[in-house]
């Protein structure tokens, strides 16, 4: 007899809630989504010769959403280290898109090329200045310019 999703979870709501309020810093409705993709992969893939149903969507879960805390981190300390150095030299694979675009709308297609080449594909300033066939000092302009947009845009995306 095969238990429909809706009464899995009646069954595991709880559960879930519990979950959800473990991770404070992360958006309530986001990890209820999180939770119901989980239950329903869960329900596909469950081996009922391995583990029990409950012990497998808690592993499941604890662990899905423990990788959700920690990019979600990974993303703070990004984005504390862009505001903070002067040069950031670590490429940011799970950079927020939003925040991503809003940076870009900021920044003037110079300084924009200045972002994408050194924040996202992790180039030197040498590099960028063959690429874009102008000098160093220019690009160090560029960069300097967008550092300053951007620490003001991320002085209100931590308000």
């Amino acid at each position: 007899m095969s238990i429909t999703f809706e009464a899995r979870l009646r069954q595991y709501k709880l559960m879930l809630n519990k979950f959800i309020s473990k991770y404070p810093l992360l958006e309530k409705e986001d990890l209820y989504q999180e939770g119901l993709i989980v239950l329903y992969e869960c329900m596909q893939n469950h081996n009922e010769s391995l583990s029990s149903f409950t012990t497998y969507y808690y592993m499941k879960l604890n662990y899905h959403f423990l990788d959700l805390h920690r990019q979600n981190q990974k993303q703070i300390r990004l984005t504390k280290k862009l505001r903070i150095q002067s040069s950031v030299s670590v490429p940011l694979p799970s950079f927020d898109r939003f925040l991503m675009d809003d940076i870009l709308q900021l920044l003037t297609p110079k300084q924009a090329k200045w972002f994408h080449y050194h924040i996202l594909e992790n180039r030197s300033y040498p590099e960028i200045a063959t690429l874009e066939n102008t000098t160093i000092d220019a690009i160090k302009g560029w960069a300097r310019e967008a550092k300053k947009k951007i620490a003001v845009l991320l002085r209100t995306y931590e308000k």
